[in-house]
């Protein structure tokens, strides 16, 4: 195996993180934690560099909002903060268990076992994967202030559910071969597409619109944490999983858990046109 072209390959991928960093540098701090630690001139210069005509207005609105104390992982438990918490995590651990990192990650391998033999189909079918996640979220950052969240988040876990369910089907019709490959491609190819478009795009906004301004950090930490945890695990039994119960059962194995993130998302409220001062679960 040639391995002489890995050098180039790592250097290329410096490029973004290098990027990030130095832009990073130019964020300024968060105008809600500004205001939690007592630092109002601060806060007020940065939301006026957002929107000077709004600045004292939103400011006082934060004021309002923000306690001042912060949540600790006990403060989860109560009662106003427990269930919007549980919706949060189960949408970040069954964002994993949709697939879509296996899907991501081991496209390749998941083509070349459903039939295609071509290494050349198999990279411009993983290009193509990509091109789609890219395009898919970038039309969410359009859409999602005019048709709302929990639209797209229905749209997108709808399409993903009816996705795999097809490919559970054509897995269980089909013998291996270059149909059934050509197939896997083009399900995989919407997979992602539907899961950037929905889940994908907005389970970060979701999470931080949701949750109550003192506990939005301790929440948004332990979700997340937890649900890495679920992805890696998922991952790493993947090759495991494929061996013992097959492509066709993974995918319907898999088609359960959308099913499930679909009711989960018929319950989360719309938050469209709302500043996360004006959110409260409370009301909804």
């Amino acid at each position: 195996m040639d391995t002489s072209y890995y050098p180039a390959a790592f250097a290329i991928a410096l490029i973004i993180p290098i990027w990030v960093w130095l832009l990073t540098r130019k964020l300024p701090e968060s105008p809600r934690w500004l205001v939690s630690k007592g630092k109002l001139e601060e806060a007020k210069l940065t939301l006026s560099r957002v929107n000077p005509a709004t600045a004292l207005n939103v400011l006082a609105e934060i004021k309002n909002a923000v306690s001042g104390t912060s949540g600790k992982i006990s403060d989860l438990w109560q009662k106003n903060n427990l269930l919007p918490f549980l919706i949060i995590l189960a949408a970040v651990s069954l964002n994993q268990l949709t697939g879509i990192n296996v899907f991501v990650q081991n496209s390749l391998q998941v083509l070349k076992e459903s039939g295609i033999s071509s290494d050349i189909v198999g990279v411009f079918g993983n290009i193509s994967i990509s091109l789609v996640n890219f395009a898919a979220m970038t039309a969410t950052l359009f859409l999602v202030e005019k048709i709302g969240r929990k639209k797209i988040l229905i749209i997108g876990t709808s399409g993903l559910l009816l996705t795999l369910i097809s490919l559970f089907s054509a897995h269980l019709i089909f013998p291996p071969g270059e149909t059934i490959g050509y197939i896997t491609l083009a399900g995989i190819i919407l997979v992602v597409g539907f899961f950037a478009f929905g889940p994908g795009a907005l389970i970060l906004v979701i999470s931080t619109e949701l949750l109550p301004n003192n506990v939005r950090g301790v929440a948004i930490s332990v979700a997340f944490t937890i649900g890495a945890l679920v992805g890696t695990v998922f991952v790493s039994w993947f090759g495991a999983l494929v061996a013992i119960i097959g492509y066709a059962k993974l995918f319907m194995f898999m088609a359960m858990f959308v099913f499930c993130y679909l009711l989960i998302s018929m319950y989360i409220p719309e938050t469209k046109g709302k500043s996360l001062e004006k959110i409260n679960w409370k009301n909804r």
